[in-house]
């Protein structure tokens, strides 16, 4: 595996450290960084690298960032916005806010990953520390019951303050052990350990007990065809997101003037009152449509019609309804709808247009070009939206109204 002398294995809880550079070249990404020693982690086993900076001895004003640690082959290289020489002996400071949310996280993953295996049987698939959430991929589906529980007991774990313990056992002393491993190991291999939970091959960098972990937040999970994704969170992220949920649920509770254990009871009426609300304004839109098509006289004027606040489907409805009086045989309804502006872009209308007398379909590809509309439909019904004014179409579509009715 990995080099086991590295600083950031044999003291994880190291903030600055001194070394030398020893090599500095320029590429694509920035320079690339070699240390005679470091303490920034390289990314692996799905844990970021680290970020910081490395000041030059004697020349502070000579300080360049850190934004990735990496790998290249047995070299670890280090992603500075600035040039170091060969030979400059450096002062390195870790990130240690971002290092120790990747400490807590993937300490706490090996608690969920420990859990769910010895319960239910499920292997871990996938495992990747994101700025927003840690996502663990596993073999099998769970219930919200299920995920539920594997929180608690994840923070009942944390709170026991169990050790964390890290060992780097031969092949042959691996023999006698039952250890997690995705890939076949050979010679000298680090194990990190929770008694009694988890025994695990694994290069991350982890807290020395489980307690140091604080909070262990499972945020969402998805069922897939293979297994579950869980979204988590560990530490500092998890009180921060525990923070804000409780910042928006008093936020919330004042909003309905219920208090926050009464919030979900409160969210339930209102949307059972709105539901209400929506079924009585569906009835006045058909009541309303309904006496408007009745009202429809014959006339000289083109059965063309703008209304309101109208979706498509009461549009086609009201056309519908035109339709069925016998006083007309082709129609159109609009209703102007709110669209993001694009320059100069005129208004917009959604429209319905039938016709139980013409073929409708020759006229969708002209109408669009003359309109810059989108959409199409049948012989008998068309709908999309119209990027024009109003006049525009009114002009537009009076013309071919009035030929159909003539």
């Amino acid at each position: 595996m990995e080099n086991f002398s590295a600083l950031y294995y044999q003291k994880p809880y190291i903030k600055e450290f001194d070394a030398t550079v020893t090599a500095c070249s320029k590429t694509e990404r920035g320079y690339e960084i070699e240390l005679s020693d470091t303490a920034f982690y390289p990314e692996g086993g799905g844990q970021p690298g680290d970020r910081g900076s490395l000041v030059a001895e004697g020349q502070p004003e000579k300080t360049v960032r850190i934004s990735d640690t990496q790998f290249a082959g047995e070299r670890i290289i280090h992603i500075a916005d600035g040039e170091l020489a060969a030979g400059t002996k450096v002062h390195g400071v870790l990130d240690w806010v971002s290092r120790c949310d990747n400490m807590q996280g993937h300490s706490g993953e090996h608690i969920l990953t420990g859990i769910l295996a010895q319960t239910y049987g499920y292997e871990n698939v996938g495992f990747h520390m994101g700025e927003s959430f840690i996502t663990i991929d596993f073999s099998g589906p769970l219930t919200d019951e299920q995920v539920l529980d594997a929180e608690q007991r994840a923070n009942e774990i944390v709170r026991a303050n169990l050790p964390i313990q890290e060992s780097f056992p031969n092949d042959e002393e691996r023999k006698t052990m039952q250890y997690r491993s995705k890939k076949e190991l050979s010679g000298t291999v680090r194990i990190i350990t929770i008694p009694g939970l988890d025994a695990c091959a694994c290069c991350g960098t982890h807290v020395t007990a489980t307690g140091e972990i604080g909070l262990i937040k499972i945020l969402n999970f998805t069922n897939r065809k293979k297994g579950v994704r869980l979204e988590v969170l560990c530490g500092r992220k998890a009180v921060l997101a525990y923070e804000q949920e409780t910042a928006q649920v008093r936020a919330i509770s004042r909003c309905l003037s219920a208090k926050p254990s009464e919030v979900h009871e409160a969210v339930e009426k209102l949307n059972a009152e709105k539901g209400k609300l929506q079924q009585q304004l569906h009835e006045m839109t058909e009541k309303y449509l309904k006496q408007k098509a009745e009202s429809a006289a014959d006339t000289e004027s083109a059965p063309l019609y703008f209304e309101d606040n109208l979706s498509i489907e009461y549009l086609r409805s009201f056309c519908n309804l035109l339709l069925a009086t016998g006083k007309m045989h082709t129609c159109a309804a609009l209703s102007a709808v709110a669209v993001e502006p694009e320059g100069l872009q005129p208004a917009a209308y959604n429209y319905v247009i039938v016709s139980n007398a013409i073929d409708l379909k020759p006229h969708i590809k002209t109408l669009n070009q003359q309109l810059n509309g989108r959409g199409g439909g049948s012989s008998s019904a068309i709908q999309g939206t119209y990027f024009a004014g109003k006049e525009l179409i009114e002009e537009t579509l009076t013309g071919l109204l009035s030929r159909a009715r003539g």
